[in-house]
């Protein structure tokens, strides 16, 4: 077994338990900031405004940010571009494949690690598969969580100062402050060890201080001392001094950069470099003996339940006592900081989530306390250890299947009240007993099933790129590892378009609409937030109500002639965009509905018309370019010189240069909400119209207006005899 396929096993694993879904606010916020830097290069969350101060806050500008940090989304920001340029893909799809390919590359680490410390090849790929398969890294590879990642970036940090006790090589140091300084960028609560591997970096350094010494013959024991640094690899480049100098800068350096970036970011965003954006009830005010054991033994969210297979970590704690007890500090440091921190959290169960979500990050360091299990197994060892990853393999492979969501929304039929205590605590409430009642195929969280039916020919993919990724593995054939690759690659991308393609029809038939005009886009709709952004190709801003909000509706729309309105139903907001708006089109796909609000970017010509005595166009303005597949904005001023008794009509017509009508609209003024039989004498009226303008020929056009009786079709005159006046050429 090698590395290499060691990555693709686990990789098409994670395929098959691929959900083209977010399963938390955690992960749509996240990625709505990885969307918005994608599209417009913007560290907004507004196509999320619907969802307030949930996982976001208000900046200084108005605009909401998310909360979580920004180490995620920028990371999994190539994605997302890969999503959004791609045609049959699309961004939320392609970023959700973040987690398959984090997972199975921290198996990797972990098996890197472990052979750094002597551990057999052997006993390093078991500890990676273990990881992958028998514990909660499996389950959460399907989501957006930044647990795993912040899991990632420690054990990164922890290999990288390894690799720097055993060669005394700077760029080790570089290494490892670049992954801890982004690991606080990830999640801020991982600052805490800024101090833990601090302390450490700063023993390495002194350590090459003894060295100077006794090599100058100050201090005695010269050779046994020597012997000791021989055995550990380290060799120095320069004098001691330098190399502690030079360890410090290169830890430190990328590590004040990151944190230097986020003070300047949250001034940016909140006016304070101190402000997160996290709430003053968002505290680590829970009953701490409650959050440890919660965290570690609780039915509903113990650690120690969710991956029985690492319980016999507790034996390899001996081991690295005995032989790597720097490495043991380190290991203990971040799991018991993690077990401390969170108990400590006001949400200590970390919400809608399997398991104890904030030990996620410690799973590899858990595994490489088991290594020394593996190392040595005896027949009877085996037994227990295969015995217990039987036992955990299900577990992961139940928080696979189904979404968690479904048990944790049914413990609200019990009318206890969200995430009460007893729910964690009471056994009879654990989603280990309580999650296979819903292990049926409509609920299958997946991707090769779409609408409670199975996608035979995507899940036939994924079995043989697992199959050949399997035989990889046993054989261990160059041939196989090639063709391995290349069908893990092609098992992604068919993967993806499969989940790109599975989208609502409706809002497929919408967007081919949408993405012909690349404009901003309002909806209303929360259910539909992740669909639309998974179909949209523009870069233009989206807006994401739950309610009417006419400031930030004004912000978007501030400046722009054209607009994508996605509504549920006629409302508030649409009678905002009415007031400023003319609808150029408006149409239905199942049972969305979409319309392209416009308005003109010209200026405002006098016409000084009067149509058959009564009613006055006093000015006109349009759309200063005329283009083809584009709208076209009118306004038009009225001025009612008596009382109308009759209700006329508006048309504009587009013409070319023969005279024939290229594009035309009419109806009653103001959005058939004035008919003109209402319009007092001496009162003007202003009228917004959009036109929208289809295939265009070169030449000559101008647009013209005029007035007509429905019932007869007869147009007023003016007073030269004209049933249209001219409002605009081009």
């Amino acid at each position: 077994m090698t590395k290499r396929t060691l990555f693709f096993f686990l990789f098409s694993i994670y395929l098959l338990a691929y959900s083209p879904a977010f399963h938390s606010s955690d992960g749509q916020a996240m990625f709505a900031t990885a969307e918005s830097l994608a599209r417009r290069g913007t560290w907004d969350i507004e196509q999320l405004r619907w969802m307030g101060l949930q996982q976001g806050t208000f900046g200084l500008d108005g605009l909401l940010y998310s909360r979580k940090g920004a180490g995620q989304p920028l990371l999994a920001l190539p994605l997302t571009v890969l999503g959004l340029i791609v045609p049959f893909f699309g961004t939320a799809t392609a970023t959700l494949l973040f987690g398959s390919l984090l997972t199975a590359l921290t198996a990797v680490l972990l098996a890197a690690y472990l052979q750094a410390l002597g551990f057999r090849d052997r006993t390093a790929m078991l500890a990676g598969l273990i990881f992958g398969t028998g514990t909660m890294a499996l389950p959460y590879a399907k989501t957006f969580f930044s647990d795993p990642l912040a899991g990632t970036l420690l054990l990164a940090t922890a290999f990288s100062l390894l690799k720097l006790r055993q060669t005394g090589r700077w760029q080790f140091a570089l290494a490892a402050g670049l992954a801890l300084g982004w690991a606080v960028a990830t999640r801020y609560a991982e600052a805490v060890f800024l101090a833990v591997f601090g302390v450490e970096v700063l023993v390495s350094g002194l350590q090459s201080f003894r060295v100077a010494k006794l090599q100058s013959g100050r201090v005695s024991g010269l050779q046994s001392l020597k012997s000791r640094f021989h055995a550990s690899h380290i060799t120095f480049h320069g004098s001691p001094a330098h190399f502690l100098t030079r360890t410090i800068l290169a830890f430190g350096a990328p590590i004040a950069v990151i944190g230097f970036s986020l003070l300047a970011f949250n001034v940016a965003r909140y006016g304070d470099p101190l402000s997160t954006g996290y709430l003053p009830q968002e505290t680590f005010s829970a009953i701490w003996w409650q959050g440890i054991a919660g965290q570690l033994i609780s039915p509903g969210r113990g650690f120690l339940w969710y991956n029985p297979i690492l319980w016999a970590s507790f034996f390899g704690i001996r081991y690295f006592w005995r032989h790597h007890r720097a490495e043991l500090w380190g290991i203990a440091a971040v799991i018991l900081i993690h077990l401390l921190l969170y108990g400590k959290w006001f949400m200590w169960h970390g919400g809608f989530s399997w398991g104890a979500r904030f030990m996620v990050p410690t799973l590899p360091f858990w595994v490489i306390l088991l290594a020394p299990v593996l190392e040595k197994m005896s027949r009877r060892t085996k037994w227990v250890i295969g015995g217990l990853w039987m036992v955990s393999v299900p577990v992961q492979l139940l928080g696979a299947a189904v979404d968690f969501d479904l048990w944790q929304n049914r413990l609200l039929e019990t009318g206890l009240p969200l995430f009460d205590p007893q729910t964690f605590f009471d056994p009879q409430f654990s989603p280990l007993l309580k999650t296979w009642q819903f292990i049926t195929v409509p609920n299958l969280d997946v991707a090769w099933v779409v609408n409670g039916a199975i996608q035979w020919g995507l899940l036939a993919v994924l079995l043989a790129n697992l199959a050949l990724a399997g035989a990889a593995l046993a054989r261990k054939t160059a041939t196989l590892r090639r063709a391995s690759a290349g069908m893990a690659a092609l098992a992604a991308i068919v993967l993806l378009f499969s989940a790109h393609r599975a989208q609502p029809a409706d809002l497929w038939a919408a967007f081919a609409q949408i993405n012909a005009l690349d404009a901003p886009i309002i909806t209303q709709n929360p259910e539909i937030a992740t669909a639309v952004a998974e179909l949209d190709k523009g870069r233009a801003p989206v807006l994401g109500l739950g309610n009417f909000d006419g400031e930030a509706i004004a912000r978007v729309t501030d400046g722009v002639t054209a607009v994508w309105w996605l509504p549920p139903f006629q409302n508030e907001t649409e009678t905002f965009l009415l007031n400023n708006f003319g609808v150029a089109r408006a149409e239905t796909f199942g049972e969305q509905r979409v319309l392209l609000f416009a308005r003109p970017d010209g200026k405002q010509q006098t016409v000084a018309a009067q149509f058959g005595g009564a009613i006055v166009l006093e000015s006109a303005r349009a759309s200063r370019a005329l283009s083809e597949n584009r709208p076209l904005g009118v306004t038009l001023v009225w001025r009612a010189e008596t009382e109308p008794t009759q209700d006329y009509r508006v048309f504009i017509h587009l013409r070319n240069a023969a005279g024939e009508t290229v594009a035309q609209t009419d109806g009653e003024p103001v959005h058939w909400t004035r008919p003109t039989s209402s319009w007092q004498a001496g009162e003007t009226v202003t009228d917004r119209h959009a036109l929208w303008v289809g295939a265009l020929p070169p030449g000559e056009y101008s647009l013209v207006a005029g007035l007509y009786l429905p019932e007869t079709g007869e147009r007023l005159r003016t007073a030269d005899g004209s049933d249209a006046v001219e409002i605009g050429g081009w």
